[in-house]
């Protein structure tokens, strides 16, 4: 299993370079009633190789992290910290890391800063769970109507992986396990999941399956 974080497009550089899939990873195209999204599925157990990025990340994409408390999401992020925009950060910027009381303000903030860098045609992940379609879609209209693409990308863990790694957090940082499945959930299974986000309008999904 890959412990490092991925190697996604770094904005000073505005050409892609993408990974060939392995024998264990497999890409589908189906066509929706917008037209034809690509879903491309990665195993974690994939060594990707070193300067290569895990997935069509392009200039300007509004990436929406899809997943968990302590599915891995911030960790597959690490590398592109600048470019990160996430509700958590917001809370401890306006408050104090885990204030829940402060996700109103976090929500307001989090609009205006992609609409800031959206309008600017800067990469931007959206590291928040994202369980909720409605949450989703608002999203993926914020991309489009800036002439972005959307692209989710679900980082798939087994809850009980996430309860462990959760279980590890400091005390203000941990979620409430019932919360964390309850996420786990309202995001679904792959079929499910991978339907819906089809027709919430994504341009591409990217599935990367953890362990």
């Amino acid at each position: 299993m890959r412990t490092g974080p991925l190697p996604f497009h770094s904005e000073g550089n505005p050409s892609m370079t993408t990974t060939t899939p392995s024998e264990h990873d497999h890409q589908v195209e189906r066509g929706t009633a917008a037209g034809s999204v690509r879903t491309t599925t990665f195993d974690s157990g994939h060594q990707v190789p070193e300067g290569q990025v895990l997935g069509p990340v392009r200039a300007g994409d509004a990436v929406v992290m899809i997943g968990a408390s302590g599915s891995g999401k911030s960790s597959l992020l690490a590398g592109v910290q600048d470019q990160v925009v996430s509700l958590d950060r917001l809370r401890a910027l306006i408050s104090a890391a885990g204030d829940q009381s402060a996700t109103a303000d976090a929500i307001l903030l989090q609009h205006q800063l992609l609409t800031m860098r959206l309008s600017r045609g800067r990469t931007t992940y959206i590291d928040n769970v994202s369980s909720l379609s409605h949450h989703r879609r608002h999203l993926v209209d914020l991309a489009h109507a800036h002439g972005r693409r959307a692209v989710a990308l679900w980082v798939d863990t087994p809850v009980e992986t996430s309860v462990q790694r959760n279980a590890l957090r400091p005390d203000h940082l941990r979620v409430p396990e019932d919360v964390l499945r309850e996420q786990h959930r309202e995001i679904g299974d792959a079929a499910e999941l991978l339907e819906l986000l089809r027709v919430e309008g994504f341009d591409e999904i990217l599935h990367h399956r953890s362990t």
